[in-house]
């Protein structure tokens, strides 16, 4: 069954007059009913069409919205049935007989029909017709008696015309009154299914009653109308009033919105049960970045405080120019009517509910004593980007439960792993409940279906007490359809942003577009992103941000080739973004997924920028045990001429194929036949990796070896989520080799930063006889030698030393006494990292305890809770079974610190 959302509420019930028409015009569910689909009307998909069928239903009372049609057939269903007949002039017929209930199958005489629903399409349905707005076609079938037109909240103005339809199920004595059944009606009709009545309102807010008496019983239904005068007075906004909610210091609440090129916007809140009234017409003032009064029109209003509580959540919205419905750009919260329900109260308790019946479409929220989230860690210093390794993580697919609170769980297992940052995957208001989060909306509120505000906030702190920086990815290329700035300037004929919305492209200027392309060369929208970046740094303590697409961030018309040239003006807004994060935080991180012409990252290198190093498919080739393409020397800003630190360089991404699945499926014969020296594969090419100077990421559960497709089930579907990985030794091993390799570079950061000197033969023609890695501290104290052994045979490996005398293994703990030039022997698939001192490291989060202790948790490598002690003394003799542990000491203080432990 496919089912379309709907406006219907707000929308005018008498469609029939635009798109669909009907005979009778007043429908039930006793006689043959002609609907007449003029496909020249409403979204006009279906001009010139030669053929046309219906996809209809029908809303019950069995239905729990108009999104839920029932007795609907198959999208392409193409029988007779739903065949419509062509009359000509973009019109076509469809004969519903010998009734309602006989067509569309409703047995069930209790069952109540409400609406007839339709969309029409091709036979293909490549296709589809709709109303205007790209929204589903409703007809209403009375139930005794119904407002069918104007809709059921009207804003009108006191000079325009109002032709009431009021519709009966049955022969009735009809009646329609203003404000009040007991006075003088505006009009009657003694004996009728049908009361047609026009007139004009003065200006002012009217509840309208329609009433039938059948056979001595009444029945009645109600519609509101707001009519005012526009256009209406400017009016000063208060100085350095800002967009969004200001709770002001007398206790009211200003609401300000930017919105150029509108006429009128109205505020609809719980105060006024989302009614358009003339007490709520927002003001308007002309300030801003246009050249124009149309172009800078910005409105607002001010909520005294006798009119609100404290201390009671508020849903609000924007009624703009009478008929578009928008949630707050600058929302902090947004209540999703199609979404919300299926979010458990274990994941967001207390969720507010949306206002079901009263509006559509999302809303935002707001508080005036807002919730405070008391933080542990104040101030937090990130660790340096060159040194930085992130651990990129997504919610939905990183905990069975898939929530904030579960992989906060799961911190010190990543800590244990030696990870020092967490890129946290798209978490800004998405479509939908299940999504990668790359369709946003709303740009500074959380999406509610991993937790709440206060869960972000405390997983981010929980970060923070054990070191790790947090990095959000963000999507300023472009947003989803429910964006306000999007659905007020939206063409419905081709689904997309209108040509002249000041906010968006109407077409993408580059081949990458998904969603709405944001015009970045528009300053408001700039500003507005400047805006997003300061809040989650202020409000949320986050340390950075990955840009997702910033290639598209561009005004320049381009193809698949020249996308990547050189462009001024990208860089000129990158830059802008890039000076705005650091104004806020000097040491927080910009990231850019950029893949451009090397000058240009060279240039936002410079800029004090990262891009994103692909090598998946080097390191994929290598993982699969082939030579060919495994060059890994871009990876290394010294050996692909960039400056130094402005690579971000990793293996596998959320976006990219798992190499270990490459393994598996692809490799060599002796890799994919076998799980040991896939991981023993896996880890040299860590050791190849994470040794390198600079910033590296890895992929959720690379660590383990995760060879579960990205494909499976389709690309951005929910995947296995297979915590049972570390308990299997091959995988367990290959998580050794990265704390082992990570402990090292915590323990010794300036053996791998810029200031180091490194060198390595990684290119196809050293896979035969062995690749090396060579480090050299600054000080010329300390030195790392790294060989791998890539082939699927023992070989025996000539090394060369930068000197001779007593190197350590750092992997096994063992040391050898070299020359110069050194024969080392290593097996098939595996590295060797040699010191030429003895490295202390004791785990990749060692502490040492020196404060008083409150209490003691005993954890499972992978977050299990095992035991919570009290007394320091009895760590040693722990009743667990042997393994790894993670031991977390909370302190008095507030701060706690962990280390890794294995009995």
């Amino acid at each position: 069954m496919k089912k379309f959302l709907s406006l219907l509420l707000f929308v005018p019930y008498f469609l029939s007059a635009q798109v669909v028409t009907t005979t009778p015009s007043v429908v039930n569910d006793r006689d043959v009913i002609e609907v007449v689909f003029d496909a020249a009307k409403g979204n006009g998909a279906m001009v010139g069409a030669t053929e046309c069928y219906a996809h209809t239903g029908l809303i019950t009372s069995n239905s729990t919205g108009t999104s839920d049609w029932k007795y609907t057939p198959n999208w392409l269903d193409n029988s007779a049935k739903y065949k419509m007949t062509s009359l000509g002039s973009n019109k076509w017929k469809l004969t519903l007989s010998p009734n309602i209930r006989t067509y569309y199958g409703v047995t069930n005489a209790a069952e109540k029909i409400k609406q007839l629903a339709f969309v029409f399409r091709s036979g293909d349905g490549s296709k589809v017709g709709k109303d205007t707005g790209n929204q589903d076609i409703f007809v209403t079938i009375p139930q005794h008696v119904e407002f069918l037109s104007p809709s059921k909240v009207t804003v009108t103005s006191p000079t325009s015309s109002l032709d009431f339809v009021i519709g009966a199920s049955d022969t009735s004595a009809l009646s329609l009154f203003m404000n009040d059944v007991n006075s003088t009606p505006l009009t009657t009709v003694t004996a009728a299914t049908v009361l047609n009545y026009s007139t004009t309102l003065p200006a002012g807010n009217y509840n309208l009653i329609a009433q039938a008496v059948v056979n001595g019983v009444t029945y009645r239904d109600t519609a509101y109308v707001c009519s005012f005068n526009a256009p209406f007075s400017k009016k000063v906004r208060p100085t350095g009033l800002k967009e969004g909610v200001t709770r002001n210091a007398d206790g009211s609440v200003t609401f300000c919105v930017f919105a150029p090129y509108t006429s009128s916007m109205f505020l609809l809140a719980d105060f006024n049960d989302f009614k358009p009234a003339t007490q709520y017409v927002m003001n308007y003032d002309y300030e801003g970045f246009g050249t124009t009064a149309a172009q800078q029109r910005y409105y607002w209003i001010t909520i005294s405080k006798e009119m609100l509580d404290s201390n009671k959540e508020y849903a609000y919205q924007f009624l703009v120019d009478r008929t578009i419905r928008i949630a707050d750009p600058y929302g902090t919260k947004i209540l999703d009517p199609w979404n919300d329900k299926w979010i458990s109260n274990s994941v967001y308790p207390n969720l507010k509910a949306y206002p079901t019946g009263l509006t559509v479409d999302p809303v935002s929220t707001f508080k005036i004593n807002k919730d405070i989230y008391n933080w542990d860690v104040s101030t937090f210093v990130a660790p340096q980007a060159d040194n930085l390794r992130i651990y990129e993580l997504h919610f939905r697919d990183f905990t069975a439960e898939g929530t904030v609170k579960a992989a906060m769980q799961k911190l010190d297992y990543i800590k244990s792993l030696g990870m020092n940052a967490i890129e946290l995957m798209p978490i800004q208001e998405f479509d939908g409940n299940d999504s990668w989060g790359y369709n946003p909306n709303f740009y500074f509120a959380t999406d509610k279906a991993y937790g709440t505000d206060a869960d972000y906030k405390q997983f981010i702190d929980e970060c923070h007490k054990r070191g790790i920086a947090v990095i959000l990815d963000v999507v300023f290329n472009h947003s989803w359809g429910q964006h306000p700035w999007c659905k007020l300037y939206w063409d419905s004929v081709n689904g997309r942003p209108a040509s002249n919305n000041p906010f968006y492209n109407a077409v993408a200027p580059h081949p990458y577009s998904v969603g709405n392309d944001f015009k970045h060369s528009n300053p408001q929208v700039r500003n507005y992103f400047k805006n997003v970046l300061a809040y989650w740094m202020n409000e949320y303590k986050v340390d950075g941000y990955r840009f997702d697409l910033s290639k598209g961030l561009t005004d320049r018309v381009c193809d698949e080739t020249s996308a990547s040239w050189y462009d001024t003006a990208r860089i000129s807004y990158l830059k802008e973004y890039n000076s705005a994060i650091k104004a806020v935080n000097p040491n927080a991180y910009t990231i850019l997924e950029h893949f451009c012409a090397d000058n240009e990252e060279a240039e936002l290198g410079n800029n004090g920028m990262m891009v994103w190093r692909n090598l998946s498919h080097s390191y994929g080739q290598s993982a699969m045990g082939f030579s060919q393409e495994s060059d890994f020397s871009r990876l290394f800003a010294g050996t692909s001429s960039m400056p130094a630190s402005c690579l971000m360089g990793f293996m596998e991404s959320h976006d990219e194929e798992r190499t270990s699945f490459k393994a598996l499926t692809n490799g060599d014969i002796s890799i994919k036949s076998s799980l040991d020296e896939r991981m023993k594969q896996a880890a040299t090419n860590a050791a190849f990796f994470l040794t390198v100077p600079g910033a590296k990421m890895v992929w959720q559960f690379g660590e383990l070896g995760y060879d579960i497709s990205i494909e499976q089930g389709g690309r951005t579907s929910r995947k296995p989520i297979l915590w049972n990985y570390y308990d299997d030794v091959y995988r367990k091993r290959l998580y050794d080799t990265y704390s082992k390799l990570n402990a090292l570079r915590n323990a010794y950061p300036d053996l791998f930063s810029s200031l180091s000197t490194f060198n390595w033969q990684v290119s196809d023609s050293d896979w035969n006889s062995g690749r090396f890695i060579s480090i050299e501290s600054q000080d010329k104290q300390k030195h790392v030698v790294v060989a791998g052994n890539f082939t699927n045979a023992t070989s025996n490996i000539n090394i060369t030393f930068p000197h001779a005398g007593v190197w350590h293994n750092h992997m096994d703990d063992s040391s050898i006494s070299v020359a110069t030039s050194q024969v080392v022997q290593i097996p098939a698939h595996e590295f060797k990292l040699f010191t030429d001192f003895k490295p202390v490291t004791t785990g990749a989060n060692d502490v040492t305890v020196n404060k008083e202790i409150m209490s003691i948790m005993v954890y499972s490598i992978n977050g299990t809770l095992v035991k919570q002690l009290k007394d320091i003394a009895s760590i040693n003799n722990l009743p667990i079974q042997k393994g790894y542990y993670i031991i977390r000491f909370n302190y008095t203080d507030g701060s706690s610190e962990c280390i890794k432990m294995m009995k």
